[in-house]
């Protein structure tokens, strides 16, 4: 009980330590950015809104640390638990009714079962949003490569003749190294 205790907090984000498995290496200074919720048409999406979209889409990837370690740990606890228990029923005539043995096999299988069953869980859910998002990243990065082909291949917008160019105001434009 203590066990699936401990990891539904972990797994909510209770404990900090817990999540270092899903955070990035580098924190991040600018906040999060949402992918745009209206869906213009595709020949309305500026290529610099398909790169925040695709940013946001990898942010938005889910990790598979957590569930790999659920495995690894869970697995290990119980074929450690698996190993007791049958160790401590060759010896359970020997040593008496209740061995040392014996419950440290009963801990391993009911902590390792759960864990088994909730990372297996876990990793099959984040493999499809992954492959969800992953396909969305896609689409993505082809419309990106299409925008800025076409952006490269448009012929460059000449200013009005007719407009003079913008006056500076202040002082005037030299280099002056020191004013003394």
């Amino acid at each position: 009980m203590l066990t699936l205790t401990l990891l539904v907090v972990t797994m909510s984000g209770g404990m900090p330590s817990a999540r270092l498995l899903d955070a990035p290496l580098v924190a991040e200074v600018a906040p999060p950015l949402v992918p745009s919720t209206v869906a213009p048409s595709d020949a309305q999406v500026s290529a610099a809104q398909l790169q925040v979209d695709l940013e946001a889409l990898k942010r938005e990837r889910p990790s598979l640390g957590a569930p790999i370690t659920l495995l690894a740990v869970g697995g290990s606890f119980g074929i450690l638990g698996a190993v007791y228990l049958i160790t401590s029923a060759g010896f359970g005539p020997v040593l008496g009714a209740v061995s040392p043995l014996l419950v440290l096999g009963i801990i391993g299988v009911g902590a390792g079962v759960p864990m088994l069953v909730i990372g297996t869980w876990l990793l099959i859910n984040r493999v499809g949003e992954r492959s969800r998002i992953d396909a969305e990243m896609t689409r993505l990065k082809g419309q990106l490569q299409q925008r800025r082909q076409e952006e490269r291949l448009a012929p460059p917008q000449q200013q009005q003749m007719d407009e003079p160019p913008p006056q500076v105001q202040g002082p005037s434009p030299t280099l002056r190294l020191a004013q003394f």
